[in-house]
């Protein structure tokens, strides 16, 4: 499940040198956490749904023959108005693809759009060991991309988007410490009643930290995410919720003072529990331009 797309946060030592912080993250906003005014990124990924996992915890991989993936590019930007508010928009695209023994189909289309705001709700104006910047943001999510009730695709390999209006809110808490660095981040996500059907509400928490060697940034990354049964008319549940952790890996370099490039890797088959849920794992390259 996707609860929130593109990722862009630049926390810095130096804004001007030190590679980005946390832009490997599938689950952050496009945010801007240094001095830039405004930011620009461009993001392409690669999914594959490499397993499931039961009601009773158990876990199986795909057999051979039973393939399915994502490819998707998100384009994202974030203009500052004042210190301390900004604007953020992320518009995806993909192509899917799914194959089960002899049948096998691709599509690309547009996904589900988002814009949103955040507030910096604790400035760090003089430094200080313990208390941490602190963002409250945002989101508002329209369903533009096809959803699965309006799928035309046996496979429904022509499925990129949920169907329904979303609300998220969340916060993120980002710390620096000379080279290392330290992040926290929850977000929860509702939606409105579409076609008799209401899409259950979304929960994500992330916790990462990194090291920086120059221009050079190294960071881990781990966090949960929760998703409520989907709720048809009349109240009857028609499907189970779902948890799933995700663990990620990211290598993050400086271009140019205002260019960065990151690669990152979310895998959600190494640790539990997990339950009700595809598992995925993926591979991230985005390139983002800071303007100041």
């Amino acid at each position: 499940m996707s609860v929130a797309l593109a990722a862009i946060a630049l926390a810095v030592a130096s804004p001007a040198l030190a590679a980005p912080c946390c832009s490997g993250s599938a689950l952050m906003p496009a945010l801007i956490t240094t001095d830039s005014n405004a930011q620009l990124s461009a993001r392409a990924s690669q999914s594959t749904i490499v397993g499931s996992s039961h009601a009773d915890g158990s876990s199986v991989f795909n057999r051979d023959g039973n393939d399915e993936s994502a490819t998707t590019f998100l384009m994202s930007g974030a203009y500052a108005l004042d210190p301390r508010w900004q604007l953020h928009a992320e518009v995806p695209v993909s192509r899917r693809y799914r194959g089960i023994d002899a049948t096998k189909l691709a599509h690309w289309g547009a996904g589900d759009v988002s814009v949103g705001t955040a507030f910096e709700a604790i400035q760090e104006l003089r430094y200080n060991l313990y208390k941490p910047r602190v963002w409250i943001f945002g989101d508002l999510t329209a369903p533009t991309g096809r959803s699965i009730q309006e799928s035309q695709s046996v496979l429904a390999a022509d499925v990129h988007g949920r169907g329904a209006w979303g609300a998220t809110l969340g916060a993120l808490a980002l710390k620096t410490w000379k080279s290392v660095d330290a992040y926290a981040m929850a977000q929860h996500r509702r939606y409105l009643p579409r076609g008799g059907l209401t899409l259950g509400p979304a929960t994500a928490l992330e916790a990462g930290a990194g090291y920086n060697l120059g221009d050079y940034r190294f960071g881990a990354s781990l966090g949960p995410t929760w998703e409520g049964a989907v709720a048809a008319t009349g109240g009857v549940s028609s499907t189970e919720a779902k948890l799933v952790w995700t663990a990620g890996f990211q290598a993050s370099t400086v271009l140019q003072e205002l260019w960065s490039l990151t690669l990152s890797y979310a895998d959600q088959t190494l640790l539990g529990p997990t339950y009700n849920s595809p598992l995925s794992r993926s591979a991230t390259l985005m390139a983002t331009r800071r303007f100041e």
